[in-house]
């Protein structure tokens, strides 16, 4: 700690990215009490971010309803999907 500061100046950094302007990504399922799970930088947002993507934190999947650029939100609520995804390829080995 630096002689008057009350706090470490790591604080400010982020560890993820070394962007300053990421993208928080909310979960508003619950609409009473919305929450950030995650967080994402802009680079990657367009990408991951998108509207119908699906987000996995915490082993759930996020479907991405609404990506707010000007605030850099990305809104996402529980999904509905029950399938696993799987690839449009197929290879047979033999």
């Amino acid at each position: 700690m630096v002689l008057g500061q009350r706090t470490l100046p790591a604080e400010s950094v982020s560890l993820r990215s070394a962007a300053s302007d990421n993208f928080v990504i909310v979960d508003w399922t619950d609409t009473g009490a919305p929450r950030v799970i995650g967080e994402m930088d802009r680079y990657a947002a367009p990408a991951y971010l998108h509207e119908d993507a699906i987000y996995i934190h915490g082993g759930q999947q996020h479907q991405v309803e609404k990506l707010d650029w000007d605030g850099k939100k990305a809104y996402v609520g529980g999904s509905t999907s029950t399938t696993t995804p799987t690839p449009s390829w197929r290879s047979t080995f033999k």
